[in-house]
């Protein structure tokens, strides 16, 4: 014992040497420590270097010597090490250096003279770290500073004359400080800065005059702070700045002449403060203003002639306010304009209380793109609501209350392309609602409770190629209905009551690609209901009461790659039903009532690539069920009734590659039943009756990779069953009733990853059962009944990440079971009557030496057996002082965990000074 620990603690001797030792990466004239534990700034670096990177290192103070003879240093980095002391003229020999980090670390103040030396530099960082005073003299050294990084920090207040040498300073970042108030000359030296950053400190309080002096300033964000009050001349000198930053402060009120000075404003941002009126002309000198954000206020009018003056604006947010009316002409001046980067003026008034909308709101805007109205409380749409927006291209006007669209109401919007009206309520459209909406080519009516459409609803829409129907009231379309509008792509019509498909419903649409009518009443297809539809390419009928359809419905529909009638009830298909589809490509009947699937009924679907059958009652597969597929991929028989497959039933079907079959009742597997599709890759044969394969079975597969029979009542796996499928990636044989596995049914599976033996009655594992699976990561062995495992059992899996072994019968597992798993991650042993004694510890330590996972949040950590069940962890704690009782790699085991804490090595250090 004593010997070990000698071995163990001059094994630790020689790891500390060897951190301390640590060598850096260094190229011709630069370096890299990153990351290495290093105490101190390495001795003997070149003098030649220019480039140096210590980042995350233990250096906690920065010394005078530190860097004496790297004057041609350009670029250091000393970020998250733990720095806490700069020392007086640490710099002084570096007059090379332009770029200084010493973000991330512990600094809480800097001596003056801190700096001095570095007469180039150019970019400073001093981010996340603990200052919270900055000395007049600090940076009084760094007079070609450009950039200033002390964001993250615990400053509390600026001295003016911090920053007072700073003449070339052109960005400060002072953002995530504690700065509450900003004095007149707190800034006053800074004449060439640009950016200026103080978002997220607690700013209640700005002087005037605090920034007439930055008249270079181009971005200035104050956002994220405790402004309530903006006094009028706050801004005033700053005739460069192009972005101000408000948002999210607690303004309330805004004089009028508080943005006049701001002549090259861009971007003003206002949101989230409590902003309750805008005085007229407030924004009118900001004629170069193109962004402009309001919403989130408390705003609860707009008056004519609030946005005069705002001749560039082009994006106006207004939203989410408690505006609940505005002015006539409040708008007005609002031009807007277009450009290679926009498209004309955007206005966002969703979310306020509008329940009006005056005549000539958006009077004499010349370039208008998007206005957006939705969430209001809007009741009707009055005829001259829209003057002036004839070059309008998308209105919103979702989720008001809008119940009646009368006629004419959109008449004045001739270039609108998008118009979307859902979730208001309406249930009656006028004819000649959308007259003059000549270029509209989407139309949303979604949510609503339209009861009634008619050939005079649409008339006017002739470029429309999207109309979006779902969710009303619709009991039926007449034929005609939609004859005006000839050019529509997209019909959707689901979530309505629509009971009956008329022949010449589609009357005109000789473009229609798409329809749909899921989630309706029908129980009726006419003979030609799809006529007129050469270019339909995909038709969804779904969770409808569909009984039958006639063998010509998709005659005319030649061009059809989709089609779904899932869950209707539809007990029989007619023979040449799909005839002319030879384009299909995708057909679902998932969720009928089809008892048996007659042969040659898939005829004529040459391109069809999947086929989902599921949930049917389908009781027999015949010879021929599936001629004529000869391009499938995917068939899907899964929750069927299916009791036997019968010899080559998938003949024609040649180019299968995955065939589910689980959940039905299958007790008998023809020898040849999958003769005709060996390319098959997944085969499920999961939740079935099975009790024996025939060898046989699966010879014709060339390049199956996923198996699953779980679920079944299996009691025996013949070798041979498998012999073929050396491919196999993925098998499944969970809950069966298997008790025995012979030691080479698993032979040549070399490829096989995840393997499931899961709630079998497998009473043992024979030593070289998994002794061809190198490949395999994943293997579920639980609610078996295993009492022990072989010491061999997995020394052939050395990419085995997942092993489960919970809920067997296990009383204890060697270590030199699991140790060979180098990329062991989890090992499951919950619910096995564990005997917590010095045979298990090594095994503990071991899972915690390895960080392996040995609990799950549904089953929680194993317990040790006992008069009453014990805590997994409570392994630490036995003490196994007998020798006799461990084998020496067990031993070992628990004295290398035993040194895993600190307080552990000291222990250990003490020992080993106490032997003589």
């Amino acid at each position: 014992m004593i010997a070990v620990l000698r071995a163990l603690f001059l094994m630790g001797i020689t790891t500390i040497l060897r951190v301390r030792g640590s060598t850096c990466i260094w190229g011709n004239n630069s370096g890299s420590c990153f990351n290495s534990n290093l105490l101190e700034v390495p001795k003997n670096v070149s003098s030649t270097i220019q480039y140096l990177e210590l980042n995350y290192n233990n250096i906690a103070s920065l010394t005078a010597t530190s860097f004496v003879n790297l004057q041609n240093l350009i670029k250091l980095s000393v970020a998250s090490c733990g720095v806490i002391n700069i020392d007086q003229d640490v710099f002084e020999t570096m007059s090379s250096l332009e770029e200084l980090n010493l973000s991330g670390n512990l600094i809480k103040s800097i001596v003056p003279g801190a700096f001095h030396g570095l007469e180039k530099l150019k970019t400073f960082y001093l981010s996340s770290n603990q200052i919270s005073s900055v000395h007049p003299d600090t940076f009084s050294y760094l007079k070609t500073l450009e950039e200033l990084d002390l964001s993250e920090n615990s400053i509390e207040k600026i001295n003016s004359a911090s920053f007072q040498d700073l003449h070339s300073l052109q960005i400060l970042d002072l953002r995530h400080n504690k700065i509450e108030r900003i004095s007149s000359d707190d800034f006053h030296y800074l004449s060439q800065l640009q950016f200026l950053q103080l978002s997220y400190n607690a700013i209640s309080e700005i002087e005037l005059d605090s920034f007439s002096s930055l008249t270079y300033l181009r971005v200035m964000d104050l956002s994220w702070n405790k402004l309530d009050y903006l006094s009028a001349g706050m801004f005033e000198g700053l005739q460069s700045l192009t972005v101000l930053r408000l948002n999210n402060n607690g303004i309330t009120t805004v004089p009028a002449d508080l943005f006049h000075e701001l002549s090259s404003l861009v971007d003003l941002d206002l949101n989230n403060n409590f902003i309750q009126t805008l005085i007229p002309g407030t924004f009118r000198k900001l004629r170069k203003l193109v962004v402009l954000e309001l919403s989130e206020n408390k705003l609860l009018s707009l008056q004519s002639g609030t946005f005069e003056g705002l001749v560039k604006l082009n994006f106006l947010n207004l939203a989410h306010n408690d505006i609940s009316a505005l002015d006539q002409g409040v708008f007005q001046g609002l031009q807007g304009h277009t450009s290679t980067h926009s498209n004309g003026l955007k206005i966002n008034v969703e979310g306020n209380k509008i329940e009006h909308i005056p005549l000539d709101t958006f009077k004499d805007i010349k370039y208008i793109n998007t206005v957006n109205f939705a969430n209001n409380s809007i009741r009707a749409i009055d005829q001259g609501a829209f003057n002036g927006l004839e070059r309008l291209r998308r209105l919103y006007l979702d989720n008001n209350n809008i119940e009646i669209l009368a006629a004419n109401a959109f008449r004045h919007l001739s270039n609108l392309d998008l118009l979307s009206i859902s979730g208001s309520n309406i249930h009656k459209v006028e004819d000649r609602a959308f007259n003059g909406l000549i270029f509209l080519s989407q139309l949303v009516l979604e949510e609503n409770t339209i009861v009634n459409i008619t050939s005079e609803t649409f008339k006017d829409l002739a470029n429309l190629q999207t109309l979006l129907l779902g969710h009303n009231s619709l009991t039926t379309v007449e034929p005609g209905t939609f004859k005006h509008i000839e050019n529509l792509h997209v019909l959707d019509l689901q979530d309505n009551s629509i009971e009956k498909i008329h022949k010449g419903m589609y009357e005109g649409l000789q473009r229609l690609s798409s329809v749909s009518l899921a989630n309706n009443s029908i129980h009726v297809l006419d003979p030609g209901a799809f006529m007129g539809l050469p270019k339909l390419e995909e038709i969804v009928l779904d969770n409808n009461k569909i009984e039958s359809f006639g063998g010509t419905l998709f005659d005319d529909n030649m061009e059809l790659l989709y089609i779904s009638l899932a869950n209707n009830s539809i007990q029989t298909l007619d023979s040449g039903a799909f005839r002319n589809l030879q384009n299909l490509v995708v057909l679902r009947f998932e969720g009928n009532l089809l008892e048996t699937v007659e042969p040659d009924i898939f005829e004529g679907l040459s391109s069809l690539w999947i086929l989902d059958l599921s949930h049917n009652k389908i009781k027999t597969l015949k010879h021929g069920s599936f001629h004529g597929l000869k391009d499938i991929e995917i068939i899907n028989l899964n929750y069927n009734c299916l009791e036997q497959l019968e010899e080559d039933v998938f003949n024609g079907s040649y180019k299968l590659s995955s065939l589910y079959l689980q959940n039905n009742s299958v007790n008998f597997i023809h020898p040849e039943a999958f003769r005709s599709i060996p390319d098959v890759r997944t085969l499920d044969l999961g939740s079935n009756n099975i009790e024996n394969i025939h060898v046989n079975t699966f010879k014709d597969f060339r390049l199956l990779r996923r198996l699953y029979l779980k679920n079944n009542q299996l009691t025996y796996i013949n070798k041979d069953l498998l012999t073929n499928l050396s491919d196999l990636v993925t098998l499944s044989l969970g809950n069966n009733n298997v008790t025995i596995l012979e030691a080479d049914v698993f032979q040549n599976m070399r490829d096989l990853e995840m393997l499931d033996l899961s709630s079998n009655s497998i009473l043992q594992l024979q030593p070289e059962l998994f002794a061809d699976l190198e490949n395999l990561e994943d293997l579920d062995i639980s609610n078996c009944k295993l009492t022990y495992l072989p010491r061999s059992t997995f020394s052939s899996n050395p990419k085995l990440e997942k092993l489960n072994l919970a809920r067997n019968s296990l009383h204890s597992l060697d270590l030199d079971v699991v140790q060979p798993l180098d990329k062991l991650s989890q090992l499951m042993l919950h619910g096995n009557p564990l005997e917590c004694d010095c045979k298990l510890q090594p095994l503990w330590y071991w899972s915690r030496e390895k960080s392996v996972m040995t609990a799950l949040e549904s089953e929680g950590e194993p317990k040790c057996k006992g008069p009453e069940e014990s805590e997994w962890a409570m392994l630490e704690g036995i003490s196994c002082s007998k020798e006799s009782d461990l084998s020496n790699r067990e031993r070992f085991v628990i004295l290398v965990g035993s040194v895993l804490n600190v307080v552990e090595v000291v222990i250990l250090l003490s020992v080993f000074l106490l032997i003589p």
